[in-house]
């Protein structure tokens, strides 16, 4: 099965913010319960490890395919999904 880097969907962004939000929720869960488990770390490296996977793939696709980029950017559905690159990153 061939990857196609060119159908890379910015929206991939938002589930980077999924992930830190679970990580924020067991942190949370973790100080209210006095647990000592530290889950909430392994779910943050987690999240940072997709963060900087999914945003190389992406650099990849907008020096390879800068014409599908420019054009996800200009679709008026995709063009929200540009601000969640932004605020994974928070």
């Amino acid at each position: 099965m061939k990857f196609q880097l060119d159908r890379l969907p910015v929206s991939l962004f938002a589930s980077v913010m999924g992930l830190m939000g679970v990580a924020l929720l067991s942190l949370l869960i973790e100080k209210h319960f006095s647990i000592a488990w530290r889950i909430s770390f392994l779910w943050a490296i987690l999240g940072i490890t997709v963060f900087i996977l999914i945003t190389n793939l992406y650099l990849f696709k907008v020096v390879l395919y800068f014409k599908a980029v420019k054009e996800e950017f200009f679709y008026p559905v995709g063009i929200s999904f540009f601000a969640t690159i932004t605020s994974a990153q928070c």
